[in-house]
């Protein structure tokens, strides 16, 4: 059921878990049964695949836009410690281990090409785009530390939007024409303001993430269910189908869910148009009429495999399908957002309450703006401003 707010902004039911029900069965047996077998949040493992699909297709898929919309996407699962998100992560991306492994003994200038990499340092994630332009999976379990790296912030701008690297070394120069890397990595809650507080989330780096928060539950007891043999190799050949599609595979948009797509988009525009939209909350909003298109290429792609008689195209049941699934990572961002200005309630600086100028301000003055036209492409504002801003 929907309803319409007073700003005729369409408000649908507030799901309670990231849904499934718009992929196969045999998937959604899939997803369910590694769950049950290591008693975690549904959420977890579905966010899983659709990372592990999303590094699968890399650069080969496109959706026909228009323009072109890559299927990169960055997730990030918050549970505290011992939340059981590791060993569901490392079961879903079981094949895209083998295809490490097999990939160990190929070489490019007798450096290793990588599918996976979990080595968050500048150099380590150049180096993997340069041997690998197909795209590749940054994955760690504990990913807090990516924030943290020197220099890497400006890089990952770059890669969310598939702008071209340069990097000047030693001995040579890299170019990455089209750098293509999915993320997906577990950080604690109370490490949120840690990763993302510091500028994070003003300059879009922040929103530009998927966020997977299931409610609280209590631990569950031991369970005698195992995985199941079978759903694992289905799952294998789902993986290696999408690894193998081949370059400028193009998924279309169907007229009718065209339309959904940019009533979707509109809404988020009115909401980031309305006067009690705040700051923080206009920024999550802009990426997530970004990742909408990605998200429903991920999942056309996965409907692709078990139904390829269909087409490789985003119809209205799958249009909607990652709408609902946006609702979703729409509804954690928000509870991001509300733990970011709990932890900056004491020193003043709340993402929620401050004007745009204020905020640049001091955000400058905490941790200097070194690199204003960076923080200006994060804001979606022009370099002048920002430096107006600060100079005043």
């Amino acid at each position: 059921m929907k309803t319409t707010n007073s700003d005729h902004t369409v408000v649908r039911p507030e799901p309670t878990s990231l849904p499934i029900w718009g992929l196969d069965d045999r998937l959604q047996n899939y997803i369910m049964n590694v769950a049950e077998t290591y008693q975690c949040p549904v959420d977890f493992v579905t966010a899983a695949v659709f990372s592990v699909a999303s590094a699968a297709a890399g650069n080969k898929v496109t959706v026909k836009d228009k323009f072109k919309s890559s299927l990169c996407l960055w997730q990030v699962l918050l549970c505290p410690s011992g939340g059981g998100k590791t060993e569901p992560i490392k079961a879903v991306m079981a094949p895209l281990t083998e295809l490490n492994i097999e990939y160990a003994n190929k070489s490019f200038d007798d450096k290793p090409i990588r599918v996976i990499i979990d080595n968050v340092s500048e150099a380590a994630i150049i180096n993997a785009l340069d041997r690998n332009r197909d795209g590749l999976l940054l994955c760690r379990d504990e990913i807090h530390s990516l924030f943290m790296t020197k220099g890497i912030i400006d890089n990952l701008l770059s890669i969310y939007s598939h702008s071209p690297i340069l990097k000047d070394r030693a001995n040579c120069s890299i170019t990455i024409e089209r750098p293509y890397m999915s993320i997906l990595g577990g950080i604690q809650p109370e490490r949120i303001q840690e990763c993302f507080g510091h500028g994070n989330w003003p300059n879009g780096l922040g929103p530009r993430f998927l966020f997977c928060w299931p409610d609280d539950e209590d631990y569950p007891s031991y369970s005698m269910r195992r995985a199941d043999p079978l759903l694992a190799n289905l799952w294998e050949q789902i993986v290696f189908f999408i690894y193998n599609l081949p370059s400028g595979t193009t998924v279309e948009i169907d007229p009718d869910a065209m339309l959904a797509y940019t009533r979707y988009y509109n809404e988020l525009a009115m909401l980031r148009n309305s006067k009690n939209t705040t700051i923080a909350e206009n920024v999550l909003y802009g990426k997530l009429q970004i990742n909408i298109l990605r998200l429903a290429g991920v999942v056309a792609v996965l409907r692709y495999v078990s139904q390829p008689s269909l087409g490789l195209k985003i119809d209205m049941d799958c249009i909607y399908y990652a709408i609902r699934c946006m609702d979703y990572y729409q509804a954690c961002g928000k509870r991001v957002i509300l733990n970011l200005n709990q932890k900056q309630e004491n020193s003043g600086l709340m993402l929620d309450k401050i004007p745009t100028a204020d905020l640049i301000r001091e955000l400058n003055k905490r941790h200097h703006i070194s690199n204003q036209s960076a923080f200006a492409k994060g804001l979606g504002v022009k370099q002048p401003y920002i430096s107006k801003i600060i100079n005043n």
